[in-house]
């Protein structure tokens, strides 16, 4: 679980426009119907985390200023949180997450983790979360994010392959089941908390690597 003491957490960027961008796709799933219990499930979080990335961006605007840019929206929830009054810009997907190479590494390697503890809740064969990664390397790579070669962090399409989550289309009872829908599962939130895609692919790689070596243990 990526909480404020994960090591991912650490090296999630300072980018205003990203955590703006974060902030949004939670504000269209409050808006949703989604519960932030619910929410934070999806994401792979706690509410506490989720409740710090919906205001964290907003707090430098003074509420008193005429020309503050946000304005504040009451979910089905109850709880209000502030809005920008225009969509959140599409952020690069290789806006700067990382430092270098070295930091680089290290934060596909914190992800990689996160993605094997993940995993690992679940009651199946390492054969299977295997298969999980693979399907979630294949929705990652189809993301409809991609335009130009380029990733960008549409908030409206993050948002909606986490909303897919609870979709009933993407639980069918065949053998596949525990596979497809972890991997969308686990795609959807790789997506909502990282920008640049050769991270998450190195992850994907270091998490493949440890499941396909587990499996042939067994």
């Amino acid at each position: 679980m990526i909480t404020r003491s994960s090591g991912i957490y650490h090296h999630i960027t300072k980018s205003d426009e990203l955590n703006i961008s974060r902030a949004q796709v939670l504000i269209k799933l409050c808006q949703s119907g989604k519960s932030i219990d619910d929410i934070a499930e999806a994401i792979n979080s706690n509410e506490s985390l989720v409740r710090s990335v919906l205001v964290r961006p907003f707090r430098p605007f003074d509420p008193h200023d005429a020309n503050n840019p946000i304005r504040t929206i009451d979910t089905v929830h109850g709880p209000s949180f502030p809005l920008s009054t225009g969509p959140a810009a599409p952020v690069p997907g290789h806006a700067p997450e990382v430092a270098n190479a070295r930091d680089h590494e290290e934060f596909a390697r914190h992800l990689a983790t996160e993605i094997r503890r993940w995993l690992g809740t679940f009651e199946t064969t390492d054969a299977e979360r295997l298969q999980a990664v693979v399907k979630a390397g294949y929705d990652l790579s189809d993301s409809m994010g991609f335009f130009s070669g380029k990733y960008l962090y549409e908030t409206g399409w993050v948002a909606f392959e986490i909303i897919a989550i609870w979709k009933p289309l993407y639980l069918t009872p065949d053998e596949r089941d525990f596979q497809k829908a972890a991997g969308r599962w686990l795609a959807a939130w790789i997506r909502f908390w990282i920008a640049d895609p050769d991270i998450w692919n190195r992850a994907l790689d270091l998490a493949f690597d440890y499941f396909e070596a587990a499996a042939q243990a067994a």
